[in-house]
Formats: C-alpha cells, sequence, structure tokens
C-alpha cells in the first residue's frame, strides 16, 4: 500500500490507508502488505526497510507519524516498485490525485488507485490501473 504523504494530504486522509491494510489482510489472511510512504521522494526506514503486516501483526490501533509532508510526485515509489515487481502482486495507492498522476510510470502490475478526493482534471487521472474512491 502506497501512501501519498504530500502536505495536500490530510492526516484522516492518510490514516484511511491503515484502515484499507487491515481491510486487506481481513480478506486475504495469508498475504503481508508493505506500507510505503512517498511525497516526492520514496521513504524508507531507518533501516532502509518498509513496514510490513500481515494477520498477525497488524496492531488495532497504529500511531503513525506520516512521514514527507512536502510537494507531490509518487513517480519514484512507482519506479522502485516497477523495478522489484517480482518482489509486489500488486500496488494499492491511497492519494489525493492532486499532481501529475497522469504522467506517472506503469510498475507493470495491477494498481488500484484509491483516491480520497474526487479527482478533478485529466492530469490527475491515471492512464493504467483501477481508481475507487475512498471514503
Amino acid at each position: 500500500v502506497l501512501v501519498d504523504t504530500s502536505g495536500s494530504m490530510r492526516i484522516e486522509e492518510c490514516n484511511l490507508s491503515l484502515s484499507s491494510i487491515a481491510d486487506i489482510l481481513k480478506t486475504f489472511p495469508s498475504c503481508e502488505v508493505t506500507l510505503m510512504q512517498c511525497d516526492q521522494r520514496l521513504i524508507q526506514e531507518d533501516d532502509g526497510n518498509f513496514e510490513k503486516f500481515d494477520s498477525h501483526t497488524m496492531p488495532q490501533e497504529i500511531d503513525r507519524e506520516w512521514k514527507g509532508r512536502g510537494g507531490t510526485d509518487l513517480s519514484p515509489a512507482f519506479e522502485y516498485i516497477g523495478h522489484r515487481r517480482q518482489e509486489y502482486g500488486w500496488v494499492a495507492c491511497v492519494s489525493d490525485m492532486e499532481w501529475a498522476v497522469s504522467d506517472c510510470p506503469n510498475p507493470g502490475i495491477p494498481v488500484i488507485w484509491m483516491a480520497v478526493r474526487d479527482i478533478d482534471s485529466d492530469a490527475h487521472t491515471p492512464r493504467f490501473g483501477s481508481v475507487v474512491q475512498l471514503s
């Protein structure tokens, strides 16, 4: 699950990704979900990895510090995922879609865009994947 942590994303909108992860793990209890944060850069943990959750390790309450909070360009995250697509089966991207989404590189695996707001222009409409509205 890739979370847009740019400054235009409200904390409540970022937090929607956590309930989405919990829902994914309830639906697919044998999978592991990687949480990635990106604003204009892909943000990794201090050890260079990303936080991972499975149905046994997903806490009920997560005190989350969303990192980044700058401008928006999730392309670095999609490029990273595309170079490692054998490690990931799919991408769910939680975003306000208020960036040049149409310029984003296709990672070559299924993508679900989880829009936290209405998409208001063609530039904010992805060229690949499926879009769902989160509420």
